[in-house]
């Protein structure tokens, strides 16, 4: 059961490429899946795959909740540092970050590598200050309302192994970017500004270790978060033992477009002040046991389980998508960090890192500002830094490692249209399959159609990939 990556669930459907003895009878997609295939994201959904588990009944989803959100204002920060963040003055510009605490590792090598002295095509140093904050709050403060912030954030040196150092934001201080796992529309949000995309964050519906439960489709967490004891969801029918983040998160937005439940509306359970507090709460109950470790469910970053203090009392739910045949685990072993079922389509629950920044009045940003927005991203980094890598080491999956895309939360699956990674990434995976070529020039890629570039990454390994640098 161990080597399990999905389960089956009920339903039944017809395609000209069908095996119908696929998934335990239920049927699934044997053909090749082309890029401009029509129906390409219920194929990706469908597709087979041999190891499976059964499980699963369909469940009539419900209407939309009547009540609405109440209006909700992020809590202030307590014991704020007396250290400024601007103090001693820096030599470079600084650059403010707003953003969920999922990607502070990520933030942390990229701002001490910016932190070091004068590079050859990098300019002075750059200070990056990072600010934890709610996804959409974060979007609202540098795209939407321009405000300010305060309290505590966190800066780092140029010595890779000293820790994240807390100092108080400077009065009168605007955040440059805003980092949130969520288009800004699925935050009931308009922007006017600059917006890229960045690496994969896998979410995940996540009960303790102990639970009996294995998957969660999403009918069931849309009646479970919507309705609470009358969505008749076993066993997540105690609201006191549902958990989730509030309108203002980042992944609650995501979460929201991809089981139907609008974010405007009221989610039933606890409203937890950070993941972190949503995390205690599913590590007590699974030190409770038995029928409130059962009763017990929330959503976060996978990213968090990386963590062993949380993966050994915590662990993720299988997925069923709407329209989806079985639901996937993200990686293929429960405990697993490949992603697999994320990077072919399978495991629907994830969504792109969104960088917002705000233009000056000129319509360029500031150089600073630019040089982290597209390190962050993975467009450019300071020299020895490889974002690909980090991504990996931090529980991220490179955009470019992806066989799918998507135009929003919960939109159609389409094929990924960008620069590939995808041999690389296998190879820090150490699961290189053996179509993918090591080259030192674009001659060595010669007759592979659909790899013709070679395509270099870190330091010094180059892969025939897709699409040329």
């Amino acid at each position: 059961m161990a080597g399990c990556n999905w389960v089956v669930d009920s339903g039944a459907y017809s395609f000209d490429c069908e095996n119908p003895k696929g998934f335990g009878g239920k049927g699934c997609y044997t053909c090749t899946i082309t890029d401009d295939d029509r129906e390409f994201d219920q194929h990706r959904l469908n597709a087979c795959t041999p190891d499976w588990l059964p499980g699963g009944k369909p469940i009539p989803k419900r209407g939309w909740p009547i009540e609405l959100a109440e209006p909700v204002t992020p809590p202030p920060d307590l014991d704020i540092p007396e250290l400024a963040c601007d103090d001693p003055k820096p030599p470079g510009p600084l650059v403010f970050i707003v953003g969920g605490s999922a990607l502070k590792p990520v933030i942390a090598q990229v701002a001490q590598h910016f932190a070091q002295e004068t590079q050859p095509d990098f300019g002075p140093p750059i200070t990056v200050i990072f600010k934890n904050s709610a996804g959409c709050d974060g979007i609202s403060l540098v795209v939407v309302d321009h405000g300010e912030i305060s309290g505590t954030a966190f800066r780092w040196s140029a010595d890779p192994d000293a820790k994240a150092i807390p100092c108080r934001i400077p009065a009168n201080t605007k955040p440059d970017i805003a980092a949130a796992t969520a288009f800004a529309e699925s935050c009931n949000r308009q922007f006017s500004g600059i917006h890229k995309l960045g690496p994969i964050e896998t979410l995940a519906f996540v009960v303790p270790l102990s639970s009996m439960q294995h998957s969660i489709s999403a009918d069931a967490a849309f009646n479970v978060y919507g309705w609470g004891a009358e969505g008749d969801v076993s066993p997540w029918k105690v609201e006191t033992q549902l958990f989730q983040r509030g309108p203002l998160s980042g992944t609650q937005a995501a979460v929201a477009k991809l089981i139907g439940l609008p974010l405007e509306r009221k989610w039933k359970g606890r409203s937890e002040p950070s993941t972190d507090a949503l995390f205690l709460q599913i590590v007590q109950a699974n030190a409770a046991g038995g029928a409130v470790a059962d009763q017990t469910l929330g959503f976060a970053s996978a990213a968090y389980l990386l963590d062993r203090r949380l993966s050994d009392n915590v662990r993720s739910l299988a997925f069923q998508a709407p329209g989806q045949r079985a639901a996937f685990l993200p990686s293929s072993t429960p405990d697993g960090t490949d992603f697999v079922n994320v990077r072919k389509g399978r495991y629907r629950l994830w969504a792109p890192y969104h960088f917002y920044a705000r233009r000056l009045p000129a319509g360029r940003l500031p150089d600073g500002v630019e040089k982290v927005l597209n390190a962050l991203t993975g467009e450019s980094a300071p020299p020895g830094l490889d974002m690909i890598k980090t991504y990996k080491e931090q529980g991220l999956i490179a955009r470019c490692a992806m066989e799918v895309d998507v135009d929003s939360d919960g939109g159609l699956l389409k094929a990924f249209a960008g620069r590939s990674c995808s041999c690389y990434w296998d190879f820090l995976l150490k699961k290189s399959p053996s179509s993918c070529r090591i080259c030192s020039d674009k001659a060595d890629c010669a007759g592979l159609p659909k790899t013709p570039s070679c395509n270099r990454y870190g330091q010094n390994s180059r892969f025939c990939e897709a699409t040329p640098p």
